[in-house]
């Protein structure tokens, strides 16, 4: 319809004959948001999973232990004057498992 023409009533046989029409398409319109509708709480079924597995951070364990560490020039230099044989590890390897921790 072209936005010149006037919006007008329909007459009773006009909405008569359109009454079938009418209903029929309120019958599809009905099932397709019955079909958004399952599809929509599929979704969200989904997406509360998904939340569910997700891990929350436990209190108290959320923290990060920083130590400085100063490593002295002499242990340096004593590093450095070692002779590295294959296989060998440094003084700072031997212990470091038990530190449990990363230098950065």
């Amino acid at each position: 319809m072209s936005a010149a023409k006037k919006k007008r009533r329909i007459s009773k046989e006009e909405s008569a004959s359109l009454a079938p029409l009418v209903k029929d398409l309120n019958k599809l319109a009905k099932d397709f948001v019955g079909i958004f509708k399952k599809r929509n709480e599929e979704k969200e079924q989904r997406v509360s999973v998904l939340i569910s597995q997700i891990k929350s951070p436990k209190k108290g364990k959320g923290g990060v232990d920083v130590t400085n560490v100063d490593i002295s020039p002499d242990f340096l230099k004593s590093m450095r004057k070692r002779k590295r044989t294959r296989g060998s590890s440094s003084d700072w390897d031997d212990h470091f498992s038990e530190k449990k921790g990363w230098v950065i």
